[in-house]
């Protein structure tokens, strides 16, 4: 693996850890997995997977372009000492 590589997947486990929704995300897209199958492991309704995966694009849509809230944006939000970096 490449050093940014490695740099990535720190950053996404961290951020995973911090947004739980985003395991459902990455569980869908990154993994193959249905909503159905997620569900069913995860013991929710499957319109519940889907909502969380709806609001998981969103927060990376946030996060990815520094809007209020992000990676870069919105220190107040977070914890004194807190941090974040890819």
């Amino acid at each position: 693996m490449k050093p940014e590589e490695i740099e990535f997947e720190i950053w996404w486990k961290r951020l995973r850890r911090k947004y739980p929704e985003l395991d459902e995300f990455h569980r869908h897209y990154l993994e193959g997995e249905t909503a159905a199958e997620i569900a069913t492991r995860a013991g929710l309704s499957e319109s519940g997977v889907k909502r969380r995966i709806e609001r998981a694009k969103r927060r990376l849509l946030r996060i990815l372009t520094g809007a209020r809230g992000g990676l870069r944006a919105g220190r107040s939000e977070r914890k004194s000492g807190e941090r974040i970096s890819p």
